[in-house]
């Protein structure tokens, strides 16, 4: 039997912890409309209620947690034999009933404050015993990779792998893909920046659609036109660069500043300088009646 990582117990733990909180919390949402005023006070047994669920359908029936048991791994004692019944039952003794009672003197009831008033002190004490236990077992457990928990090496079990682990081969092709697609994303977004869209536009027009200005065109009056000659829409804010031919102030900005030899699309007339972009105000059907 191989020997189990020390990792993949840590991850056991750490799924049992999350689904022991999943369920608690589920359990929790599903009761928080009623207005029972002893539900908050029963914390630590509905706690124990769930904690003996999970231990009888997981240690009791499969010698390993459902962390475990999603990792391959179980429970066996020092001849790698599954547990044994009392094993089992101690493990339940201390998961179960050994976190009750630490949660119930941390929230005393009112007869059990008069039995014993200073049990949330006894609580604190035996709490911080227990952490410090539980440290010094880890740190052995990182030395040696055995045991744990402390209540692993009380009861004399171990955790090994459910079947004999094969070599494991790890293929980076999609890695591979992956860091290259994001080498490309990266480059994209330095590279894109630098590349003037509306110029290339301007200059694949000129070139497939060479236009030649009109005689007559420059001194026309636009204020009759309705629509911008760039995004054929109203024009917001209507300027004129000295054709007949309407533009909003935003598109024959963004045109001129983007490509200095920005031509108007329908004539020809190039814009030249920024102070041939003169406002212009539209004539309205009322001022032509």
């Amino acid at each position: 039997m191989s020997a189990i990582l020390r990792v993949t117990q840590l991850d056991a733990s750490i799924l049992d912890h999350e689904l022991l909180q999943l369920l608690t919390s589920q359990w929790s949402k599903a009761f928080k409309y009623c207005k029972w005023t002893w539900w908050s006070s029963i914390q630590p047994e509905r706690d124990a209620v769930m904690r003996l669920l999970l231990w009888r359908f997981s240690i009791y029936v499969q010698s390993s947690t459902f962390g475990q048991d999603l990792l391959d791994v179980h429970y066996t004692d020092k001849s790698l034999l599954p547990m044994s019944s009392w094993q089992k039952f101690a493990y339940a003794a201390v998961v179960v009933g050994g976190n009750y009672a630490r949660d119930r003197l941390q929230r005393p009831l009112p007869k059990l404050t008069a039995w014993c008033p200073h049990a949330p002190q006894l609580a604190e004490f035996l709490d911080a015993a227990t952490e410090a236990a539980a440290l010094a077992n880890f740190l052995v457990f990182l030395q040696r990779g055995r045991y744990q928990l402390l209540l692993e090496r009380a009861l004399g079990v171990r955790a090994q792998f459910s079947k004999p682990q094969a070599a494991r081969q790890l293929s980076y092709d999609f890695m591979n893909r992956e860091i290259l697609w994001h080498v490309f994303a990266e480059f994209l977004l330095f590279l894109l920046p630098l590349i003037n869209v509306q110029r290339m536009r301007n200059c694949f027009r000129r070139a497939f659609h060479p236009m030649t200005p009109g005689k007559g065109v420059q001194g026309t009056n636009p204020k009759h036109l309705h629509k911008c000659v760039v995004c054929d829409l109203p024009p917001c804010t209507p300027h004129s660069i000295g054709c007949s031919h309407v533009f909003c102030y935003y598109c024959i900005m963004g045109n001129a500043l983007a490509d200095s030899e920005f031509c108007c699309p329908s004539c020809g007339v190039q814009v030249g300088r920024h102070e041939t972009i003169v406002p212009i105000v539209l004539e309205t059907e009322a001022d032509v009646s």
